[in-house]
């Protein structure tokens, strides 16, 4: 008997050591998938103040301007003002107008501080990447720094034989950091020429950045202050877009989709 005894509780050991091993896997295997589904998603959803009506520049922002927004982190941009700071922006004057909806940014503000440096204003995995623009790519010199943009580049198809030119979406929702050697967008600041433009971009974009840039044409297309959606499966274009009839036609079929939708609807 004190022979079975112990072998019973030696299983019920073994029972209960299998149990606390699978639920501890089961537990990894959940935290493994929620931190997969973050990255996917643009990882951790951080609280960033955006602005709930329309301000002018010289404004002084107060606590009822601003609204609370879950933003994943990848498209955040680095100068947005986060709900823990809230302290630290209200009463400071504005130094643009805003309209609703667009995130309140550091450098909307003129804050009395000591000089700022490029390096400050990136998160940890965050990167500085400065392409060239001339007057097309920098959308006639009128973006700013704390814009969104998307890059598009145009290269040559080295292994086609006819050696195609091409146009490819390369990134989307991109910050901009800079524009010339200005870190901040001054409402009063009238010089719109500069040749560079500096982005928000992570290790691997700023490598897919530098090989475009010395390959081909780089372009930016700015984007609205609150549009954060990123576009899936975007084709490549070449001259078959343009010569041939049938893909013309599906550019304006898409155009007209909306306006059809709405005659459906009446």
């Amino acid at each position: 008997m004190p022979e079975e005894r112990q072998r019973l509780l030696s299983d019920r050991g073994r029972i209960i050591a299998a149990i606390v091993s699978g639920l501890l896997a089961a537990l990894c295997m959940v935290l493994h998938a929620r931190n997969v589904e973050r990255r996917a998603f643009g990882g951790e959803l951080l609280q960033a103040l955006v602005y709930a009506r329309p301000l002018n520049a010289g404004s002084a922002l107060a606590d009822a301007d601003l609204l609370v927004k879950k933003v994943p982190q990848a498209y955040l941009d680095d100068r947005a003002v986060l709900k823990q700071d809230l302290d630290k922006v209200v009463g400071q004057k504005m130094v643009r107008s805003a309209r609703p909806g667009r995130f309140l940014l550091w450098s909307d503000l003129n804050l009395e501080t000591e000089e700022v440096f490029l390096s400050g204003l990136l998160r940890p995995g965050r990167r500085a990447f400065t392409v060239p623009v001339d007057h097309n790519a920098s959308i006639a010199g009128l973006l700013r720094p704390g814009d969104r943009v998307d890059v598009i580049g145009t290269f040559t198809e080295a292994e086609a034989g006819n050696k195609e030119r091409v146009t490819v979406t390369l990134l989307q929702n991109i910050a901009v950091l800079a524009t010339g050697e200005r870190l901040k967008a001054d409402a009063k600041d009238d010089v719109r020429g500069f040749g560079t433009m500096t982005l928000d971009v992570d290790i691997e974009e700023a490598e897919l950045l530098a090989f475009a840039v010395d390959r081909g044409r780089v372009s930016l297309v700015l984007r609205g202050e609150s549009d954060l959606n990123v576009v899936d499966g975007i084709p490549e274009k070449s001259f078959s877009d343009i010569f041939e009839a049938d893909r013309r036609a599906l550019f304006q079929k898409r155009r007209n989709a909306p306006i059809e939708e709405l005659r459906v609807k009446k």
